[in-house]
């Protein structure tokens, strides 16, 4: 099931030719790192996901508030039991899955 916060679709705000990332895990370990990296790129979107969307909007504040360049976003998307329509209605180019356990 797919819930996404307010800021989840920015494509409206940025264009079509800004490339999308979703980052399923992006809150932790290894995710927050990647997600940490990816925000200092400018004209990206970054849209971070998980299970929990508290979760997905503190990762996601937390870069704003250190300076994101890129477009960041969060929604809740569980990883074993996202659907094709949840990718189609986030529409990635590029899917990282960096969702445990390792």
């Amino acid at each position: 099931m797919l819930r996404p916060s307010a800021a989840a679709d920015a494509r409206s705000r940025t264009g079509p030719t800004v490339p999308r990332v979703l980052l399923v895990g992006g809150y932790g370990a290894f995710g927050a790192r990647i997600a940490e990296r990816l925000a200092r790129l400018a004209d990206l979107e970054v849209t971070i996901a998980g299970r929990s969307l508290q979760r997905a909007q503190g990762a996601m504040a937390a870069l704003q508030a250190a300076g994101a360049r890129a477009h960041v976003a969060a929604v809740t998307l569980d990883a074993l039991q996202a659907t094709d329509q949840d990718l189609r209605t986030l529409r990635p180019d590029v899917l990282i899955h960096a969702a445990g356990p390792y």
